[in-house]
């Protein structure tokens, strides 16, 4: 590979050659139309178009990009139409099913350039070359009502790609598509070919290129390949114009250029007029379908093929290719590409490629595979692969195969290197004739069910027609040439197959089978559930696996009950006070048709009881006790909540001891979990009592005898459930909450005491003293008689100290008067009967007033001798 230094000029003229474009949008490179039978009568049809992703600016979906792919067809670039069976006859069109959609994964840039060149199909606008964009949209009709056979899927898109130098104004012409086929009347319903290579082949000038389709049937109908015209329109005057003379549908790029195309295999190859000029052209491919040698379809490829002067825009280089087979298994012959074998023999042989170029990085890689065969590098064989790459030569593959059945069978080899900007690719087809060369028979043993295989006997040669015999353990015995046989389990099983002729030559073949349950059922871990729970059992589906879950009565299914499915879900409430254990059990079948079995264990506890008792009255400051009381469950967890700021312990089962700061109605709840299960929440409430408060006020000071008043002043609610605990210290009272009276006969200082009981909560005793002071008496000695005007003495006899007040009234004509305890020398100036009164006050008590009575006779004269005790006048 060189390059040369004036590679920029490559890719400025290479993005002139692809986008020269007016502002109308020229961008289509080409189309594929396919289809595929979904059903008896209903088709799903691919568009997909290959665009320049530079297109132009007047699109408003441009540039495009994965993120910004085109639009869907439209009614005007999308039609079905029917071919009418008889004249005159008018076709039902099929009914759309939906709108078109884009297939996921479709949206590419195909561009054939090495990983350093960027293209416009990043969406900027901004790459070394536009670049092709392909993507395919898909909708689905209704064929079911239709009265015609055929119908001709028709699009007619605008505008072709303005490089193109081989048409009469290029970007003025449409993309017409009008002849792929459907024959509703196919039985089975037909699917048309299926290409895996996109049709935008790049050439450089002077080299041969071979374009394979990657073409093939999914039905396994022949294909018959051929070069027919392009158009621009509908009908025969719809192709397209070519910009000069003797360019034709079997010539569209000119004089001196060699376009063949291989009618069984599609293989394209391109062989540019090296003094010719360079040329970006278009051809169709018209791919006719044949079934038992009756046509039953075709579709049409329109493909742009560019040529570039790689050498005189800095690239050199020749692609890879390949034009011999080597190393053919005994019995095979080649001619090219072309092998010759027998059937049941090994088909196989190597894949040489050969490039001029050194020190690139070359790949090879199968497109399409045969039932049964294998590609490896030819240097390590025993490892199948898809892809070979080799950064040392031109590699060699390998291909092995033994066929079954006499036929036409192709392979479909790619083979490039990382020319830049260019890549350099070749594609061919490997075709295999497999004839019938001798009568050794070949068994192809299908499984069909766990333990059961079809037979097939093959004689591989010989004169029909042929005569079969099974034979075997097991059961086996049979005479067809295919049949089916069910062996009664796992074991190893011998079988032989004896064909004879027609000519009576026999040939056998033997063999045995190793069958045993392939299945495996893997249900996943047993579960436990809580009540309300969704559990999930299963373990993800193993492809081609079938499943099917059960349960006894049907029970515990959250969903579908019973459900065909690898991972199942389950639930059921549990209302009881045990546990109930469902086992679920799942049936895997395989591919083959084995069942395996699995349990699964679920356990749906019932919801863990949340039970308790608690005191529920206590007094301020006093513990409230709360204790679970169903049964103790190891690993338990308990999570207790006290309101009011109620503290105390919470861990475990208890009895925990709950205090409360605040008088009032609280609440303790619990909730247990056991085994991740939660319980519901029990409340439960306390009510804390006040703690009630005895202050009371007496009189503190009275005289015996005398009431004290007494009244309560605590914070205990009366009326109520109170009780009043009064001490009087020998005083006599009602009690109560008062307001009453007490009273002490004897003085003293008196203790009264009360103590308040309100709703069992005893409060603190309280304590008042009262100071009970004796009632005085006002006794005192009066002589019964005394003479005017001569003292006599009143003396005090009471108990009152000298301290009290004495009130004394020593009557009218006495001289003297008294306020204190005396005695008293008291005289009268004149005569008559004269009282004496005294009342006593001493803290505040006053005694009765006692009054006597004392005669004060006439003084005598003085010259009469005074008699004792005795006055005389």
């Amino acid at each position: 590979m060189k390059f040369s230094s004036i590679l920029p000029k490559f890719l400025v003229l290479l993005i002139g050659m692809l986008a020269s474009l007016p502002l109308s949008a020229t961008h289509y490179m080409g189309v594929d139309i396919t289809y595929e039978c979904l059903g008896t009568c209903t088709y799903r049809i691919y568009l997909t178009r290959y665009w320049d992703c530079g297109g132009a600016a007047s699109q408003t979906y441009l540039p495009i990009s994965v993120n910004n792919p085109p639009p869907a067809p439209f009614a005007g670039e999308w039609d079905i139409f029917g071919v009418p069976n008889n004249p005159g006859q008018l076709c039902n069109a099929p009914v759309p099913v939906g709108n078109w959609i884009l297939e996921p994964g479709s949206v590419a840039d195909v561009t054939p350039v090495c990983p350093t060149v960027t293209t416009d199909c990043n969406g900027t606008q901004t790459g070394q070359v536009n670049g092709v964009f392909g993507f395919t949209y898909y909708r689905d009709y209704d064929f079911c009502n239709t009265n015609c056979d055929v119908y001709t899927l028709e699009f007619d898109g605008c505008c072709r790609n303005n490089a193109i130098t081989s048409l009469t104004n290029p970007g003025g012409n449409n993309l017409y598509v009008g002849s792929v086929q459907i024959n509703t009347a196919t039985t089975p319903c037909n699917n048309s070919p299926i290409f895996t290579n996109p049709p935008i082949p790049y050439i450089c000038a002077g080299q041969t290129y071979t374009f394979n389709q990657g073409a093939f049937d999914p039905d396994g109908d022949s294909l018959v390949f051929s070069l027919g015209p392009c158009f621009d329109a509908p009908g025969v005057g719809g192709q397209v114009s070519y910009a000069l003379p003797n360019f034709t549908p079997t010539q569209p790029l000119g004089p001196g250029w060699s376009v063949l195309v291989n009618s069984l295999t599609g293989d394209l190859t391109v062989t540019p007029n090296p003094t010719g000029p360079i040329q970006v052209g278009v051809l169709c491919l018209v791919v006719e379908e044949y079934r038992n040698n009756v046509k039953i379809g075709q579709v049409v490829r329109d493909i742009q093929v560019t040529v570039v002067d790689c050498a005189a825009l800095g690239q050199v280089n020749s692609p890879p290719t390949i034009t011999q087979l080597t190393n053919l298994s005994p019995g095979l012959t080649a001619n090219g590409l072309v092998v010759n074998a027998c059937a049941c023999d090994l088909v196989q042989f190597d894949i040489p490629s050969t490039d001029p170029d050194l020190n690139q990085t070359y790949t090879m890689f199968l497109t399409s595979f045969l039932n049964g065969s294998s590609f490896a590098n030819a240097n390590n064989p025993l490892v199948p692969v898809d892809t070979i790459i080799s950064s040392v030569a031109p590699p060699t593959g390998q291909f092995s195969w033994v066929p079954t059945k006499t036929g036409v069978y192709t392979v479909l080899i790619t083979v490039k290197d990382d020319g830049c900007p260019l890549l350099g690719i070749n594609q061919y087809s490997i075709v295999i004739n497999v004839n019938s060369c001798s009568l050794d028979p070949y068994v192809n043993v299908t499984p069909i069910s766990c333990y059961g295989v079809n037979f097939e006997g093959i004689p591989c040669g010989g004169a029909s027609p042929f005569t079969y015999s099974w034979t075997g353990n097991g059961g086996l015995s049979g005479t067809g040439a295919s049949f089916d046989h069910t062996y009664p389990g796992p074991g190893i099983y011998n079988y032989t197959l004896t064909v004879t002729d027609s000519t009576g030559v026999s040939s056998s073949v033997s063999g045995s089978l190793n069958l045993q349950n392939t299945s495996v059922a893997d249900g996943g871990p047993d579960l436990l559930l809580c009540p309300g729970q969704v559990g999930t059992i299963g373990t993800p589906a193993v492809p081609g696996y079938t499943y099917q879950w059960s349960s006894p009565n049907n029970l515990g299914w959250s969903g579908t009950v019973n459900p065909a499915t690898a991972i199942a879900n389950v639930a059921l409430n549990n209302g009881t006070s045990n546990a109930i254990v469902i086992p679920y059990v799942l049936a895997a079948t395989d591919p083959k048709g084995c069942v395996d079995l699995d349990t699964v264990i679920v356990t749906y506890t019932p919801k863990p009881p949340s039970n308790f008792n608690v005191t529920n009255t206590v007094c301020l400051g006093s513990p409230a006790t709360a204790v679970y009381t169903s049964a103790a469950v190891p690993g338990a967890q308990y999570t207790w909540t006290y309101g009011g700021g109620g503290t105390g312990t919470s861990i475990g089962p208890g009895p925990h001891n709950i205090t409360f700061p605040t008088p009032g109605t609280f609440p303790v709840s619990l909730t247990t979990v056991v085994n991740g299960c939660v319980s519901d929440v029990t409340v439960k409430q306390v009510k804390v009592n006040k703690i009630p408060t005895s202050t009371f006020n007496i009189t503190s000071q009275i005289c015996a005898g005398q009431p004290a008043a007494v009244n309560y002043t605590g914070n205990a609610i009366v009326p109520g459930n109170v009780q009043f605990i009064w001490d009087f210290d020998g005083g006599t009272g009602v009690g109560g909450a008062g307001p009453f009276i007490v009273s002490w006969t004897t003085p003293g200082q008196k203790t009264v005491t009360l103590t308040v009981v309100e709703n069992g909560c005893i409060g603190a005793s309280f304590t008042q003293t009262v100071s009970v002071f004796p009632v005085p008496t006002s006794a005192f000695n009066l002589a019964p008689s005394v003479c005017a005007g001569d003292p006599t003495q009143v003396a005090y006899q009471g108990n009152a100290s000298p301290g009290a007040a004495f009130a004394w009234q020593f009557g009218s004509g006495s001289t003297s008067s008294g306020t204190g305890i005396g005695p008293y020398n008291v005289s009268w100036n004149t005569p008559g009967t004269k009282t004496v009164t005294l009342q006593v006050e001493e803290n505040g008590c006053i005694s009765t007033v006692t009054s006597k009575t004392i005669v004060v006779n006439p003084a005598p004269v003085a010259s009469i001798a005074p008699v004792a005790n005795q006055c005389f006048p």
